[in-house]
């Protein structure tokens, strides 16, 4: 999970969802009456909408960062639950029905961290139901929001905002595609990390393994350029092939490209510094680099 920068919606769009929001907090108007079907939400699905969520996430799931566009459709993701809120193991009404159709609310979001699944983690655990559904703990339940006429600033949710909070701040990727809350100075596992890890199943297996496949590529492009890095500095090495490895390790840094909170973490890691000095030197104009782009864009065309 990265932090990501979300952009106004253009007029047209936030003119339907404005128009659905009011209607629902009409519709709903307090006190709520948990015997009044639901309201039809339709405005998240609009199709424009989606496309533009899917531009901002890369494609990718807003929680975990696996990319969809070739394995499956994205689920616009409330942040907030539109109908009712899992509390103590129970369904509760009402749910931010007035976020249903608000921009801030919506996030891409793949099936495994969207929908409850079961799945088994650790070798010795039994499987059981991860998946976000309706869930959003609170760290004071007594804060929480029920109606539209209250102020959701009281909230403190436990659950971590891609577009709002600094998810590296609580989350500690591994090389072996493991994922732990981050600790403290004093050794304290951030609470945000760890429920967000829990409910969204941060550690199922086929994700830890498809973290773990993009660590090994990365760490091993990083021995590549400890190696290089070596060499030139003895005088022996070729600098343009210096200079491929670190066009391949800015790859890895780019907004579309999978887990790049881990990747971000490991080459951190790994090298302090490089990622803050690659646009330096990748904009230096440098003729090893200049041919270490040109031999990478001719060996993987664009087409």
């Amino acid at each position: 999970m990265i932090k990501v920068e979300r952009p106004a919606l253009p007029d047209d769009i936030k003119k339907i969802m404005d128009e659905e929001r009011a209607d629902a907090e009409a519709y709903h108007k307090p006190p709520f009456d948990k015997k009044k079907p639901p309201y039809p939400f339709k405005a998240y699905k609009n199709k424009r909408l989606g496309e533009l969520l899917q531009e901002v996430f890369h494609s990718k799931c807003a929680y975990c960062e696996s990319s969809m566009a070739a394995v499956q459709p994205q689920d616009v993701e409330h942040f907030r639950p539109k109908q009712a809120v899992l509390i103590n193991g129970a369904l509760d009404k009402p749910g931010y029905y007035w976020l249903a159709s608000h921009w801030p609310n919506l996030l891409s979001s793949c099936i495994y961290c969207n929908r409850p699944n079961r799945h088994k983690i650790g070798s010795k655990a039994a499987a059981r139901a991860l998946g976000k559904g309706n869930e959003f703990p609170l760290e004071v339940e007594a804060n929480r929001a029920r109606s539209h006429t209250i102020d959701i600033a009281q909230e403190k949710p436990l659950l971590l905002d891609p577009c709002v909070d600094e998810p590296s701040e609580h989350l500690t990727f591994f090389c072996n595609g493991w994922i732990e809350a981050r600790k403290d100075d004093a050794g304290i596992p951030s609470s945000r990390g760890s429920k967000t890890i829990d409910i969204l199943a941060l550690q199922r297996p086929g994700l830890k393994n498809e973290r773990h496949a993009r660590a090994t590529l990365i760490l091993g492009d990083l021995v590549m350029y400890d190696a290089l890095e070596a060499e030139v500095a003895k005088g022996e090495g070729s600098r343009t092939n210096l200079a491929l490895a670190t066009v391949r390790i800015d790859q890895y840094l780019k907004d579309n490209q999978p887990y790049l909170g881990m990747a971000r973490q490991l080459i951190e890691g790994r090298k302090p510094g490089l990622i803050e000095m690659l646009p330096k030197i990748l904009n230096s104009g440098a003729p090893e680099i200049n041919e270490a782009k040109k031999q990478l864009a001719a060996a993987i065309p664009s087409d």
